[in-house]
């Protein structure tokens, strides 16, 4: 009877043992986090990631436009992130950002003359945490005007072409 005691104790405790060794789970952890990538579209229809200048080229006048694209790559939903551009200002608003969600904004501008610079970016708090990314993008804004052929040159060339025709003549 001894044995059958033993072998019952031993085998519940062998359960216990098994139960409750190596099974504590630790809670899952908060971790939000953000990315923020801001592109600008060139003339030939394809967004560039212009981190450095100096970008896709751009007729000054024409229509610039930048893309900004907000992910939540962490593992809680995020709310209230702002979108923001360091020469526009606010670009937008997006309330709610769940895990592995994207949200792209477009806006769109006219093009300056030479090396243009701006800065977007995304900010949001969860809790106590602060979340903020930027990225710079540029362009490099060009003439696309043909130059005028300036009024004095015309005469110019009309009195040294006929003062060639002359010298030929002459000889």
């Amino acid at each position: 009877m001894r044995i059958k005691q033993n072998i019952t104790f031993c085998g519940i405790a062998l359960i216990f043992l098994i139960m409750f060794t190596g099974i504590a789970v630790a809670p899952p952890v908060d971790a939000p986090a953000i990315s923020f990538e801001k592109s600008t579209l060139g003339t030939d229809g394809v967004w560039y990631d212009a981190d450095v200048a100096p970008g896709p080229s751009i007729p000054i006048g024409g229509s610039v436009e930048w893309k900004y694209v907000v992910t939540n790559i962490g593992n809680v939903p995020l709310t209230d992130i702002y979108v923001d551009d360091d020469q526009i200002g606010n670009v937008a608003y997006i309330a709610t950002l769940e895990v592995g969600q994207s949200v792209t904004v477009t806006v769109s501008g006219v093009a300056v003359a030479g090396q243009y610079e701006n800065i977007g970016s995304a900010s949001t708090s969860y809790y106590s945490i602060y979340l903020y990314e930027e990225d710079p993008s540029h362009y490099y804004g060009y003439d696309n005007k043909i130059p005028e052929f300036p009024a004095i040159a015309l005469p110019i060339v009309a009195i040294i072409g006929l003062a060639f025709i002359m010298q030929r003549r002459r000889n």
